[in-house]
Order: structure tokens, then sequence, then C-alpha cells
């Protein structure tokens, strides 16, 4: 019976102790970054990239990525589970998804690792 109990315990603080981490992360991200770095290359500031995240109640939310030097704006919703944004863009009829990886999540930087490994840099604007 010790045991039975024990493994329910250990289930139920794994699963807060993952819930809290999307509500941490999708907390921070809420509101306006500013790309500094992808690759290990600085942005230069002619070519500022912003993303917009609004949350919701829940780990998701909507956005958009604006390239200044075209004054162009593009929507996407996102999702978080554990330290992994999905975020969906659909633009011009076409959807596309990418799964970020968050590794440093803070409130003046986040940095992530897209699905084919290339990284940013983002402080909030």
């Amino acid at each position: 019976m010790k045991k039975v109990l024990f493994a329910l315990l250990a289930v139920t603080i794994l699963l807060a102790s993952s819930c809290s981490k999307e509500k941490k992360i999708n907390k921070r991200l809420d509101g306006i970054w500013k790309m500094v770095s992808y690759e290990g290359e600085a942005i230069p500031s002619e070519e500022q990239v912003t993303y917009t995240f609004t949350k919701d109640e829940k780990d998701n939310g909507t956005g958009s990525v604006s390239f200044d030097e075209d004054g162009v704006s593009i929507p996407f919703t996102y999702t978080i589970s554990e330290d992994k944004v999905t975020v969906t863009i659909t633009f011009m009829g076409e959807s596309n998804t990418e799964v970020l990886t968050i590794t440093k999540y803070k409130k003046d930087r986040i940095e992530w690792t897209e699905s084919d490994g290339k990284k940013a840099v983002l402080d909030p604007k």
C-alpha cells in the first residue's frame, strides 16, 4: 500500500511541477521581444525583428512577428508544453508550424532553439 501511495504522490508532484513550468514560461513570454541575435550573429538595427506574445488563461496564446525593414507583421498562435513553444503561422493561406525549445527564460532574456537547431536570443523591447 505504501508503494502505491508513493507512486501516486510522485505522479502528482511531477504533474504539478510541469504545469507550473508552463505557466512560468507563458508569463515571461507575454509582451514584446526584440531578436538581438540569430545563430550567434547580432541582428542589425535596420533589420529589427520583434515577436509579440499575448497569453491567455491557459498555456497558449496569440502573437505576431514583425520585420521592421519590410513593414510586415505576421500573426501566429502558440501553445506551450513543458519547455517547448509550438508556433503556428498562417500566412497567405499556408500554415507552418515551428517547435521552439526554450533554453533560457528570464524576465530580461529568452533564448530558444528551433527544430532545425538554429538558436535565437530575444530581449524585451
